[in-house]
Formats: C-alpha cells, structure tokens, sequence
C-alpha cells in the first residue's frame, strides 16, 4: 500500500458491511466532515476542551505520517488484518481512497463520553444510519483559507495537491447526509461548541435521571 496521498486519487469507493452490531441506544456521537483545511481537528479540540471527549478512531491499511501514533490518531493494520475485521463483522463500514482502506467498529463507540469523529462524506452517512441521534457538523472555509491551513501543516507541495484533486463537495452531495446538519465557520465555531456542549450535557442529565427510574437505555 502506499505510504502517502498520489498525485491524483481514484474516486472513492464505500462499502455497508453489516449494520447489525448497533451500538447501545443513548450513545452520544458528534461527526465533523468537509474538505481538507475546513478545520475539523481544531473543532474537535475545541469541544474536547469544554466535556470529556473519545475519537472514534478508524482502522487503516496506510502508512502513519510523521507525527502520527497507532491507537491514538488511527489503528494501523495491514490490508489481511482488515480483510479478517471485516469478515468478522468487526467493521461496519470501510472506504478506499488514495489506495488505502478505511473503516469504522461500532464496538469503539463509549456509552460514557461524548464521541467524536472525523469522517469522510459516505462513512459520515453510514455513521448517521448507525447512530440516528449523532450531532452531524459540516466544517466550511473558503478556498484560501483552506490552502495557508494545509500548507502549514502538510507544506506546500502536498497542499496544492490535495486542493487539485479534492472532490468532498461532490462526494458530500452524493453521500446524502441527512438533515440537521451543523454547518460550522471560522466564524460560528464558538457558539458551536457552546451549543453541542450544552446539548450533550443536557442528554448526560436525561439519561441519569432516567437510569435513576430505571428507564435507562437498552439495546
């Protein structure tokens, strides 16, 4: 598999495995997606400043980047590890893209946290069928924002060739994300957190009460 992004990548490729390892009802989930630079990380981090977060980490047969750690930006495998998780049904969805494969474990999720991820538009679709209630947040930015955000974290060669061959718009209006989505901008992002935290914390309180009446959610 290669190590990094080519120079033009194939369209992508997604595939439901099996949807019927449902994680527990009352699962909390905040998924951010949109182009390279649109600042999900940052949003991400932001929230995980204000309440208990816990990355909902993909499986993937690429390489690591400099910088990147097994188990705490991705779980690393080789392509017959993810052949033998997907037919274990340990894997619910999976994407190629650039020449690798992605994907995703229901039995990740934490009843205990709020969960975050940051997905690719079909594996954001295939999240939101598994957890109708996840908070769907689309990250914007314009063209050039994008590129200075990359450029100084990727450089500038890898950069300029994310930005000719991106095509999420596409994939994002292929993909079919349900309504409400949460659009969120360089300018808006404040009050978007304040407002997830508000909600997440307003379910935390719903769902002890109900435990406490033992109405609490079962699977």
């Amino acid at each position: 598999m290669p190590s990094g992004r080519e120079n033009s990548e194939p369209e992508a490729k997604h595939w439901i495995v099996d949807d019927a390892y449902r994680p527990q009802e009352g699962v909390l989930l905040a998924v951010a997606y949109g182009p390279a630079g649109a600042g999900k990380d940052y949003l991400l981090g932001k929230l995980a400043e204000q309440v208990e977060t816990k990355k909902w980490l993909s499986y993937t047969t690429r390489s690591p980047r400099d910088g990147e750690v097994d188990g705490k930006d991705y779980h690393f495998v080789s392509d017959a590890k993810f052949r033998e998780l997907i037919d274990a049904k340990m894997i619910f969805e999976y994407t190629e893209h650039a020449g690798a494969l992605y994907g995703k474990s229901a039995a990740s999720l934490d009843m205990d946290v709020l969960n975050v991820a940051i997905m690719e538009p079909f594996g954001a679709k295939a999240a939101q069928d598994l957890v109708p209630d996840a908070v769907m947040m689309r990250c914007v930015a314009d063209e050039n924002t994008r590129l200075n955000r990359m450029i100084e974290s990727r450089g500038e060669e890898e950069a300029h060739a994310r930005m000719a061959v991106d095509d999420v718009e596409a994939r994002i209006a292929e993909a079919g994300i349900s309504d409400p989505v949460i659009e969120v901008t360089e300018e808006n992002i404040d009050q978007i957190v304040e407002s997830v935290v508000e909600a997440y914390r307003d379910l935390k309180e719903t769902r002890a009460a109900d435990n406490t009446m033992g109405t609490g959610p079962s699977r």
